[in-house]
């Protein structure tokens, strides 16, 4: 960085702890949007992550569209559009595993375009 002129006025030593700590806070966003997790309750349906947790009630599920493609480079996601056009879309996350029960389940929540 003193090569660069950027930061001539910091020490060596504080301008390596600067660029781990921004190395550790990419690693923990990247890491935090892999972990996510897809709980199907009884009611309803919840995305929980390191950080947060979404649920939607079925009730309150319009239905169900898709994004990208199964060959993309980010995945299939399903995204759950619900009734009440002011609350925010659950999307679950492209690396989710799924099993019989919940493709059973998902056949369930129409499609819709869009």
């Amino acid at each position: 960085m003193q090569w660069t002129r950027v930061s001539s006025h910091r020490s060596p030593a504080r301008a390596l702890i600067l660029v781990d700590l921004g190395v550790v806070l990419i690693w923990v966003w990247l890491a935090s949007s892999y972990e996510k997790r897809a709980i199907l309750h009884r009611d309803a349906i919840e995305v929980a992550g390191w950080f947060y947790s979404r649920k939607l009630n079925f009730a309150e599920i319009r239905g169900r569209r898709g994004s990208g493609g199964s060959r993309g480079a980010f995945g299939y996601a399903y995204i759950f559009v619900p009734l009440d056009r002011r609350k925010r879309q659950l999307s679950l996350p492209p690396s989710l595993r799924t099993d019989q029960i919940f493709r059973d389940w998902i056949r369930t929540i129409p499609k819709i375009q869009g």
